[in-house]
């Protein structure tokens, strides 16, 4: 990021994109260095891997994972670095880091953690900028370059490998005239008098020297010798602007260089149709950002552009836009003078509004607010039974999820009234009274429901879409046209899920063709409900959940002091749906604080993901709400109370 000085000679004050309106004066801008300055106040906003923080008139504010800094600091900072696991700023009497410090990385002469800003050794006064890799840092004291911490690929720039550095080391050949340095994970790099120069791993290229050979000392970028006025450092490619246009090189395995290509580059490749001139540039693990006439622009694989190549306005930053910092998965803008955050993660409160929680507020569906009993979805068409009949209404493709989502639904006819139970996921059927009735894909009309010969009695439950079905103690599937009975299951089973069923209290699972089920180990007895995926269970009493797709959410760690009534898994989120209410879960098993997902205490029977986003159904009323996306999070901004 850019230091502006603006000295005060008029009226209007544009900054890089924002603009201030004054009556009594008129400013030009002066550029030096990082942050920026607005007035002689200095603004500057940084983001890590879940920690945010905003720097204005010498006073910190911070978010997420390590926000007490801020408190212990005080005023009179002019710089700050949040990187991903330590932190630095730059303060009237010299540098402080705090944070991991398992490769002396803090500069303190030690290797122990931090949780109290420390002075770096040797760097109590000239200190002009500082940046934080992944375990190594550098920083400029009088022109110079220095760097401490980890030595593993060279990036500390003394001509060795190797061995780490708990105190600054001197970086041969940046003695003077530095202006900027930057730290990616295992490299670095400096600009001096409009030149580039890089150092330590080049695994992708990330030197730009033309070699992918790793350095321990500086090495001139190829192409960029001069007229360098902005660089950035991310994972493992590097940006700069030059001429007004931008340059990258390094790693591209996300299309994080912007050339259309997902091949990394030695040397530095001009960025394609990025509509100029780009400033405020910033740089993360996958994805680079800039700021073009105040629009947000993105390229890469990130939480608001779907690994894309080639540079893209950010939805709802059309305008507006001045600084930017990109975090891990998410990310924070200052917009209209206010701080807007957005993304797919907030365990750590990253996007600084107190929730830990990515999704926005769920309302009551317009025509769905009484009277509903139950619902279903395939995530493109959604049916709910009201008033004991069936609707259904499919996604309109071209609209994004509606803040005030509305259920343009038609009846489903032939199902009258009685209908208890409904399932579209895969078949379209529905229980009315005990009697099987379906429609669409292998029924005889797609749009009217018809009764399943033999099914006019008995049928309880509804598996697969309807693809399967419980009747009388016996599991049928339907197959060839018509439903059949499941060997090995024709009596004594008392639920079903997917190819899950529970025969005499123990869970089986079916078997392959011509085969007869399977018991599963550990689950002989005391099996009595299966849930929708079939991957959890109430086993004697207690929630229990199976399987080696759960390893990674580790949902058998959670919390849950009752066997719950539903649940969802979404993205980095576990919802829990248990004595009526709805309380949400990360996906490490840590219960989110205010366990309670937005105050949703009562009522609660069932959740789902539907064409209108997340669904439950609480007192008979349908609430939705949207889901973070891969693609946009831009739906959901956050305003973060900063001044």
């Amino acid at each position: 990021m850019k230091i502006l000085t603006l000295k005060k000679t008029g009226c209007v004050l544009s900054l890089l994109g924002l603009v201030v309106v004054s009556i009594s004066c008129r400013t030009t801008t002066s550029s030096r260095g990082h942050g920026k300055l607005l007035e002689t106040r200095e603004v500057q906003l940084d983001a890590g891997r879940d920690f945010t923080c905003l720097l204005r008139s010498g006073a910190l504010k911070c978010w997420g994972s390590e926000a007490w800094a801020e408190e212990q600091l005080g005023a009179g900072i002019t710089k700050v670095a949040v990187g991903e696991f330590h932190h630095c700023v730059i303060q009237e009497f010299g540098l402080k880091c705090w944070g991991r410090n398992d490769l002396g990385e803090l500069g303190d002469g030690t290797q122990t953690g931090r949780t109290e800003p420390k002075f770096v050794l040797g760097l109590q006064e000239g200190v002009s900028d500082v940046s934080v890799g992944d375990q190594h840092t550098c920083a400029i004291q009088n022109g110079a370059v220095s760097c401490w911490g980890s030595n593993e690929k060279g990036q500390l720039g003394d001509g060795t490998f190797g061995s780490h550095r708990p105190t600054p080391v001197a970086v041969l050949g940046l003695e003077r005239g530095v202006s900027q340095v930057v730290a990616g994970e295992e490299h670095s790099c400096a600009l001096k008098q409009g030149a580039v120069y890089c150092w330590g791993q080049n695994s992708e290229g990330q030197l730009g020297d033309g070699t992918f050979d790793s350095r321990t000392l500086p090495r001139l970028v190829v192409g960029l010798e001069s007229d360098v006025t902005e660089l950035v450092a991310g994972g493992w490619h590097n940006c700069a602007i030059k001429n007004s246009k931008v340059y990258c090189w390094g790693g591209n395995s996300y299309g994080q260089l912007g050339d259309r290509t997902y091949r990394p580059s030695a040397q530095a490749r001009e960025l394609i149709e990025a509509g100029f001139p780009l400033r405020a540039l910033d740089a993360s693990l996958t994805h680079t950002c800039a700021n073009r006439s105040g629009a947000m622009v993105c390229w890469g694989l990130s939480h608001m552009s779907l690994d894309r190549n080639d540079p893209q306005i950010v939805d709802k930053m059309e305008s507006g836009v001045g600084m930017i910092a990109l975090g891990w998965e998410h990310a924070c803008v200052l917009k209209d003078m206010e701080v807007i955050c957005w993304g797919l993660k907030n365990h750590q409160n990253e996007l600084g509004d107190q929730t830990r929680s990515v999704f926005t507020v769920p309302t009551l569906v317009r025509d769905l607010k009484s009277n509903v009993t139950n619902f279903s979805s395939d995530g493109a068409e959604t049916c709910v039974i009201q008033f004991q009949r069936v609707k259904c209404s499919k996604r309109n493709k071209s609209r994004r999820e509606p803040a005030n989502p509305t259920f343009r639904g038609a009846r489903v006819e032939g199902l009258g009234a009685g209908v208890s139970e409904i399932s579209v996921t895969n078949r379209k059927c529905a229980i009315a009274e005990g009697a099987l009735k379906c429609w669409g894909r292998g029924a005889p009309s797609e749009d009217i429901a018809s009764l399943v010969p033999g099914f006019e009695s008995g049928v309880t439950r509804l598996s697969d879409g309807g693809w399967c079905v419980l009747r009388d103690g016996g599991v049928y599937c339907f197959r060839d046209g018509e439903y059949t009975v499941e060997k090995g299951w024709e009596s004594g089973v008392t639920d079903i899920v997917g190819g899950y069923a529970i025969k005499n209290g123990a869970l089986q699972v079916r078997g392959k063709t011509g085969q007869l089920p399977q018991t599963v180990k550990g689950f002989e007895s005391g099996v009595s409900k299966i849930y929708k995926d079939g991957r959890c269970v109430v086993k004697d009493g207690v929630f229990v959940c199976i399987g080696e797709d759960l390893e990674s959410v580790r949902i058998s760690e959670l919390r849950v002091e009752h066997p719950p009534d539903d649940y969802l898994l979404s993205n980095n989120y576990f919802f829990v749906v248990t004595e009526g209410k709805l309380m949400i879960y990360s996906r490490d098993g840590e219960i989110l604080r205010g366990e309670i997902f937005q105050g949703i205490d009562s009522g609660v029977t069932k959740i789902e993901r539907t064409s209108m986003g997340i669904c439950i159904l609480q007192d008979d009323g349908l609430k939705c709400w949207e889901t973070p996306k891969s693609n946009s999070r831009s739906q959901g901004l956050i305003k973060v109370k900063v001044w």
